[in-house]
């Protein structure tokens, strides 16, 4: 072999070798700095509380928690402070400490600084370490002091230790602490709240011990053991600090940090983050990410939180990765199809030819160039044991997956789309020339002459002794050598078919563009369920089609969505969890492998997981938060004990029902957050998925609620909820006793009014028996304006006589006399009422008319198990109505709910006025009862005299009812 190929081929071994610290991983880079609203951007402490939240302290501007979405400041008392240390989330604590300052923040969110000098007695000491324990803290200051402290403030233990130098690098390894600084090293328990010094010598004794002259520059505790640097040198030791091994480090900067993640050693430095891998006895340097000081590194199960002089970063692994390819393969990085060849994967290029990767490694290891232009279009593969079906824009071609070698059918020239076997014949489906049958040595066609309407097929599938195929315009069945067309559904019968997949055997999914995925049952002829941007797809053009772990993937023009073919007919859209999936994908562009399926798509080639719907990936997911509860119209608090009553119930006054629910959650993923909430008791169902931190609740009722609130991932509920209970209380006018003591003071009024007016009279006819004329027309105005009052009086008696007469056992017919007396009494009594009230010039408004019909409703069902609920969303006295006018919409509405009352056997019923721009309103009585709110009345004579009193006053009048959904009427007011 000539010298250069040599070199040529070890250079491409050497490449091929170390491919994979380049290629395997793929990271997201989040800055998180002023542009978030941080203060201040140099970055000194880290930390992650109980709720996945991240706590971050800076030089100078407070502390921040950051949820993935928003920055938060804690306090404005350390808004300007330099922020040493922090411990967050003990036991609902949090607790801070910067330059000549302790603090803590209680649950109920007071901030409380304590005297550092009670803590740390020496002069000038300031503390440099927290670490949270179960019932409080523990600090550690720069010159060796630590005290123990419960959540009160109290010291429960302290330890002055005889250090010379200042400042310590403290590391926990389980419940032991270790210290370290240039003088000493200390390793100490916490036992039954006390500090107990298990091991204490001289820094300089344990590094003679190791055989170091000099100190080293850095200390970290590791799963492997300790590491220590010195130089450009890091040293591996045992928990006895005996030396493993020793490794060489690509810088010579002094280390900060250290992490060990994805496979990665991340090294923190004065000097920027250095990526590297371990391999043999060196560090092998990936790529150096940032230039600048590094401070603090926090790992998490999201990734790897970076303090810096410039902000914070985070780097993350994505759910849905890319397919690296280098620079000169970047425009190839999409595929119209794929195959397994042994451990490659076969990608068909849109004009390149072939693509060849390593499974396991993704990465590209040769690629097939065709030399000619449309054979290089490759469209679909087909693996045949030894060999491999390619077909391409200029025909079939037979590849030798070993040799790289190709055969090309001269007389199959036509560009090909799919491939399948049936009936141990290669089916080939062509554009424009119809469906090719070859044995091995012959071609049979198909086309339009032999039963297609059209002779472009772009897929077909195999099901039993059927071909099923489908074209550009519509679906067809080969049964041996007899095509026929498919009708199914006229919406879709005559779109071009682009993909088919069997479902089972008696099932197939039909991909549509457009027309969206149609399965249907092809033993029964129907059609199952019809998939489109309607009911959960993000598109109707449908690409290709896959069935993966019972699901089925599709493959759209708006990205890639995983949907359920039995039961709920569920569709996921993947463009939650990453934008990568949401990127127009292309026909055939799937591959399923072992545990991961390869994607294609405009964006590029990607790797999804077949676990990404998975419950155990929910469960990573960090908990919702309820944060506080925001009346709207009282004084807000951040604190709910501040509403708690004797009871420990958090109680809102009745009257203040309009409450806004803050919730949140730590959301560092790629995926969108969206949550659904409901109110046990209010809301029938969950809400629909919403991308606000907040629910808002409007004129809540007297009654006891409980909020839940989930987040979301394509309107499933995901973990366990967040839960708040409260109540609306009970205002006293609405309680037994109040209504009692009310109806005695009532009665005994009316004694006392009939006594004095009858006294009244008996003085005038002794002292006035000259004027018995004028005090005659006197009493007659009086009685005019006391007619509303004594008519009402005298009705009712009359509604009482006849409950008399019935219980004396009258004829059927004397029965049916006295309830018209009773309904006629009754009639007479509210339409007068109605009548006198309406004849007010100032009660012919919108506004008064709600009013005047919220009372009666709330009388009407105030003993019934019917739960009311009334809402008007703007002053309305400005919607100006004439006496008959507003006395037919009162009585529309009194008999609507009446009806329900008495007819519709419902558990809610609204009364709602919206009004609306332009002198408008429409006003809505719905219920959720039967739907049948005139039954029981005589040719719905209910609803009639409705409509007639709508139309003579100039209203739109309207009704929905449906059996067992209950019953709307609608009304608006031009």
């Amino acid at each position: 072999m000539p010298k250069n190929k040599l070199l040529i081929v070890l250079f491409l071994a050497f490449g091929l070798f170390y491919w994979r610290p380049v290629y395997s991983q793929e990271f997201i880079k989040k800055h998180i700095n002023y542009e978030d609203g941080l203060s201040n951007s140099q970055i000194t402490t880290i930390k992650q509380d109980d709720w996945g939240y991240i706590w971050v302290g800076t030089e100078g501007g407070g502390v921040f928690r950051w949820d993935g979405k928003d920055l938060q400041p804690l306090s404005d008392s350390v808004k300007y402070d330099i922020i040493r240390d922090i411990a967050p989330s003990v036991e609902g604590f949090f607790w801070g400490a910067s330059n000549g300052k302790l603090f803590k923040i209680n649950p109920q969110h007071v901030f409380e600084q304590l005297p550092l000098s009670n803590y740390h007695p020496y002069a000038g000491d300031q503390i440099q370490h927290m670490y949270p324990m179960n019932a409080g803290v523990l600090t550690i200051s720069f010159k060796g002091s630590l005290n123990l402290i419960n959540n009160k403030g109290e010291i429960l233990d302290n330890l002055n230790l005889p250090s010379r130098e200042p400042g310590f690098k403290v590391i926990q390894k389980g419940d032991v602490l270790h210290l370290f600084n240039m003088d000493l090293y200390v390793s100490l328990k916490i036992i039954e709240n006390r500090l107990h010094v298990i091991h204490q010598m001289p820094f300089s004794a344990l590094m003679q011990n190791i055989g170091f002259q000099t100190s080293p520059s850095f200390i970290h505790l590791a799963s492997e053991g300790w590491w220590i640097q010195n130089e450009n040198k890091l040293l591996l030791l045992d928990d006895d600090f005996k030396i493993i091994s020793t490794y060489h480090l690509p810088f010579s900067s002094r280390v900060t940090d250290l992490e060990e993640w994805e496979g990665y050693f991340w090294f923190a430095t004065i000097n920027g983050l250095f990526q590297t891998v371990k391999e043999n006895k060196e560090f092998k340097l990936i790529t150096q990410n940032l230039a600048f000081s590094i401070y603090d590194v926090l790992k998490t199960k999201d990734g790897l939180w970076i303090g810096a002089l410039n902000g914070l970063y985070h780097f993350s692994k994505p759910l849905i990765s890319k397919i690296n390819l280098s620079e000169e393969d970047g425009a190839m990085s999409s595929y119209f199809g794929y195959a397994t060849v042994g451990d490659e994967i076969w990608a068909g290029g849109t004009n390149k030819g072939i693509h060849i990767f390593n499974r396991n490694r993704r990465a590209k290891i040769d690629s097939i160039d065709f030399g000619e232009r449309y054979r290089n279009a490759v469209r679909c593969f087909l693996p045949d044991g030894d060999s491999v079906w390619v077909g391409s824009g200029r025909g079939l071609v037979k590849m030798d997956p070993f040799s790289r070698e190709y055969d090309t059918y001269p007389n199959m020239s036509s560009p090909v789309l799919s491939l399948v076997y049936y009936k141990n014949e290669l089916a080939i489906g062509t554009s424009r020339n119809g469906l090719y049958l070859f044995d091995g040595n012959n071609f049979r066609n198909f086309n339009t002459t032999q039963g297609l309407d059209n002779a472009t097929i772009w897929s077909m599938a195999v099901s039993g002794d059927s071909l099923w195929i489908g074209t550009e315009r519509g679906l067809y069945l080969m049964e041996g050598d007899s095509i026929k067309a498919l009708k199914i559904n006229k919406k879709v019968d005559d779109l071009p078919i682009t993909a088919i997949e069997n479902i089972d055997n008696q099932t197939i999914a039909i991909g549509y563009a457009p027309g969206g995925v149609v399965l249907y049952d092809f033993t029964k002829s129907k059609i199952i369920h019809h998939f489109t941007d309607q009911n959960g797809l993000s598109s109707n053009f449908i690409y290709f089609l896959r069935k993966i772990n019972g699901r089925l993937w599709v493959g759209g023009s708006l990205g890639v969505d995983i949907v359920n073919t039995e039961n709920d007919f569920k569709s996921f859209q993947l463009r939650e969890f990453a934008q990568l999936a949401g990127a127009e994908t292309f026909s055939n562009g799937i591959i399923a492998l072992t545990n991961e399926a390869w994607v294609s798509t405009i964006a590029g080639a990607i790797v999804i997981p077949y676990d990404i719907l998975s419950p155990q990936n929910s469960k990573e997911f960090y908990p919702v938060y309820i944060e506080r509860l925001e009346p709207l119209s009282f004084s807000s608090t951040d604190d709910f004990q501040k509403l708690v009553n004797d009871k420990g119930e958090i109680a809102i006054p009745y009257g203040h029902g309009s409450l806004k629910i803050h919730f949140n959650t730590a959301h560092f993923g790629t995926q969108s957050l969206s949550f659904v909430y409901q109110m046990d008791g209010y809301d029938p169902e969950l809400s629909k998925p919403v991308n606000e931190k907040f629910a808002v609740y409007k004129q809540l009722p007297a009654g006891e609620y409980h909020f839940k609130v989930w987040r979301s991932i394509s309107g499933e509920r995901i973990g366990e909820p967040a839960q708040l209970s409260f109540i609306v209380t009970t205002p006293f006018y609405r309680t037994a006793w109040f209504r009692l003591v009310a109806v005695i003071i009532f009665i005994g009024l009316i004694i006392i009014y009939f006594a004095y007016r009858t006294h009244v009279k008996t003085q005038k006819t002794l002292q006035w028996a000259k004027v018995r004329e004028e005090a005659q027309n006197d009493l007659r105005k009086e009685m005019a304006i006391d007619f509303h009052d004594e008519m009402g009086n005298h009705l009712a008696k009359i509604i009482n006589l006849s409950g008399v007469l019935k219980m004396w056992g009258l004829a059927e017919e004397q029965n049916k006399v006295v309830d018209k007396i009773e309904k006629a009494a009754s009639a007479l009594f509210v339409s007068t009422k109605d009548m006198i009230w309406s004849l007010k010039k100032e009660n012919n408004n919108l506004e008064e008319v709600y009013f005047n019909v919220r009372d009666f409703a709330e009388q009407l069902f105030d003993n019934s198990d019917v739960n009311l609920r009334t809402y008007k969303n703007a002053p309305a006295k400005h919607i100006v109505m004439n006496a008959k006018a507003g006395r037919d919409l009162s009585l529309i509405m009194k008999e609507a709910l009446t009806n329900v009352y008495k007819h519709a056997k419902a558990k809610n019923v609204d009364l709602k006025i919206e009004v609306l721009p332009g002198n408008e309103a429409k006003i809505s009585v719905s219920d959720d009862g039967n739907g049948c709110i005139n039954e029981g009345q005589s040719k719905g004579n209910g609803l009639k005299n409705m409509k007639q009193r709508a139309t003579r006053s100039g209203f739109i009048f309207n009704f929905q009812a449906k059996p067992a959904e209950g019953f709307n009427i609608n009304i608006i007011i031009k």
